[in-house]
């Protein structure tokens, strides 16, 4: 149910794209325009109309976002229009699409602090290879042990509102393809096996080719500059590994002059209060230029930089966790 503080055109919109986007819909995803560009879906979601479809589901007239399709379907609405949104209505009562939803739920909920974690501008990367081993063994406790708790859930969901649940032990063809082509599956075998085990060992695959062991090691090393709780992870030898990685950055004459430097560097930052509640490896290597130390700690200040241009971009972080992609895919190829 949803409910609004005012009835301003913007509110109105927000509510309704929010609630649409809890049943993975849009209302941008139902527009369509004619050739002059005056025709689209929005027309149908005038202010007025919007209040009254909020209006609804404000007195619980409207249960969801199938309910608000069927609102706007009886409205009028060009043909071609009613015939997006009976695709869309037809989706979301379907057993497939609410187990998506489910299951999609249960993996966005596992990885996103992982996520959110490897995304942020200045990573607490100690933290987030405690949150990798976690989300790794959480993925695997879903695979071997919550199985048959979602499944209860989905059905009970889908019988409680009047949306068909086929019999798990049924067999099932791959849309598109006839019965002597397709291979022979129940449908027990297509949840089970060809999305929820396939999904989840997709993204723990992912993982572990995106953090190798030495991968790891690196991020576990660098989580040692960490100046949180007064360099609280500060670990010498782990540091001087980390120099190790970057060969081409140090000979071994600098190495040997590193570990003094470091035992110097350790007491400046425990010292002097510009290094105090800092909580950033970024903040180090600034506090260190504004200070004139860099000058000092040249080696330090080396395994700093080289500690934040490591790369980890977005988008191979993105590409281990399109929980949603490997499952739509799974619908998709169907």
């Amino acid at each position: 149910m949803s409910h609004v503080t005012n009835t301003c055109a913007q509110s109105l919109k927000d509510a309704i794209d929010a609630m649409f986007s809890t049943h993975g819909l849009s209302i941008s995803s139902l527009r369509g325009q004619s050739n002059d560009g005056a025709s689209n879906m929005s027309d149908a979601l005038q202010t007025s109309y919007q209040a009254n479809i909020l209006e609804k589901l404000n007195i619980g007239e409207l249960t969801g976002g199938s309910d608000v399709l069927e609102n706007i379907l009886e409205d009028d609405v060009h043909s071609d229009k009613k015939s997006s949104i009976v695709r869309q209505m037809n989706a979301m009562q379907d057993f497939e699409f609410v187990f998506s939803l489910h299951f999609m739920f249960e993996i966005l909920a596992i990885t996103d602090d992982i996520s959110q974690a490897l995304q942020k501008k200045d990573q607490d990367i100690r933290n987030a290879m405690r949150l990798l081993n976690l989300c790794k063994c959480a993925l695997q406790n879903l695979r071997e042990n919550s199985w048959d708790t979602l499944l209860s859930r989905v059905i009970e969901f889908c019988v409680d509102r009047h949306i068909l649940v086929p019999n798990m032990k049924d067999i099932v063809v791959a849309k598109g393809l006839s019965r002597r082509v397709a291979q022979q599956v129940t449908y027990l075998h297509r949840f089970y096996v060809d999305l929820y085990c396939h999904a989840i060992d997709s993204i723990l695959q992912e993982l572990n080719d995106r953090f190798l062991e030495t991968t790891t090691e690196l991020f576990t090393c660098i989580s040692c500059l960490s100046p949180i709780d007064l360099f609280a992870a500060f670990d010498k030898n782990k540091l001087q590994r980390l120099a190790q990685f970057y060969h081409l950055d140090f000979n071994s004459e600098e190495l040997l002059l590193l570990r003094p430097q470091l035992d110097k560097f350790l007491l400046l930052v425990r010292m002097d209060e510009a290094f105090f509640n800092l909580n950033s490896i970024s903040c180090v290597a600034q506090n260190l230029v504004e200070t004139g130390s860099s000058c000092y700690f040249l080696l330090v200040y080396r395994l700093l930089t080289l500690a934040l241009i490591l790369p980890a971009t977005n988008a191979s972080v993105e590409r281990v966790f399109s929980a949603m992609n490997l499952i739509n895919t799974q619908q998709n190829g169907r």
